[in-house]
């Protein structure tokens, strides 16, 4: 699988044969003639502190990054040395691996936040570190280790078929590196009632499931989930991935999509909407968006009569929670007119509406419900995306 990997991204240097000038007398036979010898990565000093990182391929490999991040994630993701597009004064340590061979770099003592050219010191205790290669995010190396270093820690470039397992040091790091990423994007009140020393572990696929009693954090493999529990209106979920072994968050999703819970006899009825999907053509007509489907839960052991009062609906144009009303449209149907007990789908259809993706734009439906004589509002967003007609790519390439 290796070499099937790097023959798919890596292109092999074509190696020039070196050619000897002819030597003014003839070599005496009994002595070979000798090729120059090729520069090659300086050897690791004997038994020094560092990071030793090797590979077995039949490449060389220019590591893209190092990472590391502190055993809780408190302090964040710190790397080795900067982008050069970034800090193009602050020269890196050699870090290309030769074929067969390993790379030797110097103990780690600081780091850069990303946010700087100027290195930070990294304070003593347990950390994660990560040799990031840029061809694939399965292909790496990774360790734990105790700063300050007091010995050689090797790390062996492979291929990861599966995540380490997950225990509770990696779900609450995980947690807190979420967090880190997409805490100003949260709404107010997110993480209210939520503990990270109580995230857990769990496996995928995700269960469909509705809105916990409580706020749950969970690392599945590299997706961690946050769940929130049913109130009124609220955010259903936030997911954030990470790499494999937990040393950084690499993106986000965060939906207006909600679920609200309303008392009906002492009981909790929720509501909780299901984001819908469309697509679009590019340059074309835009998305029709004109139904909003929901779950039901209702504990109850009769039928609970559920209307739909009035539609807004919601958008954004900047990668953002929508949350501008551009229109109020008017409700066609709900189907059913009452829910059965236990869990049931809800849909209610209203008044297309167009949406087109130009490039950050987003869209929901806040539906507000009568139950009961309550008044309940619960919001859908809608994951519209715009694709190339295949016209257009014959246009530039024939054979397709």
């Amino acid at each position: 699988m290796r070499q099937a990997l790097f023959s798919a991204l890596v292109l092999a240097g074509c190696r020039t044969a070196v050619v000897a000038e002819a030597p003014a007398e003839p070599a005496p036979v009994s002595e070979p003639t000798q090729e120059p010898e090729q520069a090659s990565t300086p050897a690791a000093p004997a038994h020094a502190p560092g990071l030793v990182v090797r590979d077995d391929g039949e490449n060389d490999i220019k590591l893209y990054a190092m990472y590391l991040v502190d055993a809780s994630g408190e302090l964040g993701t710190r790397a080795l040395w900067p982008h050069s597009s970034d800090c193009p004064d602050v020269e890196p340590p050699p870090h290309t691996i030769p074929a067969g061979g390993e790379v030797w770099l110097p103990p780690p003592e600081v780091a850069f936040d990303g946010t700087s050219c100027t290195p930070t010191p990294l304070p003593p205790g347990d950390y994660v570190v990560r040799a990031h290669t840029g061809y694939g995010e399965n292909f790496y190396a990774a360790a734990e280790i105790t700063l300050p270093l007091k010995q050689a820690i090797e790390l062996e470039l492979e291929v990861h078929e599966d995540p380490p397992a997950c225990d509770e040091t990696r779900a609450r790091r995980a947690a807190t590196l979420a967090l880190d990423v997409a805490g100003a994007h949260l709404p107010p009140h997110f993480m209210d009632g939520c503990d990270l020393a109580r995230a857990r572990c769990g496996s995928l696929p995700l269960e469909d499931t509705m809105p916990p009693q409580a706020c749950t954090i969970t690392l599945h493999e590299t997706l961690l989930r946050v769940e929130r529990p049913a109130q009124t209106d609220s955010v259903q979920s936030l997911d954030v991935w990470v790499d494999s072994a937990v040393v950084y968050a690499r993106q986000f999703d965060l939906r207006a999509t909600s679920a609200s819970r309303v008392a009906v006899d002492g009981k909790p009825i929720v509501i909780a909407g299901e984001t819908g999907r469309a697509r679009h053509e590019h340059g074309g007509p835009a998305a029709k968006l004109g139904l909003a489907t929901f779950e039901v839960h209702n504990p109850l052991d009769r039928e609970v009569a559920v209307r739909a009062r009035a539609v807004e609906f919601l958008t954004d144009h900047a990668c953002e929670l929508p949350a501008k009303v551009r229109a109020k449209p008017k409700v066609l149907n709900v189907s059913p007119a009452s829910v059965a007990p236990g869990r049931s789908r809800l849909d209610v259809s209203f008044e297309a509406q167009s949406a087109y993706q130009g490039h950050c734009d987003r869209f929901a439906a806040r539906v507000t419900f009568s139950v009961e004589g309550h008044r309940v509002p619960v919001t859908v967003e809608y994951e519209v995306s715009r694709f190339e007609p295949l016209r257009r790519h014959r246009e530039r390439d024939p054979t397709l």
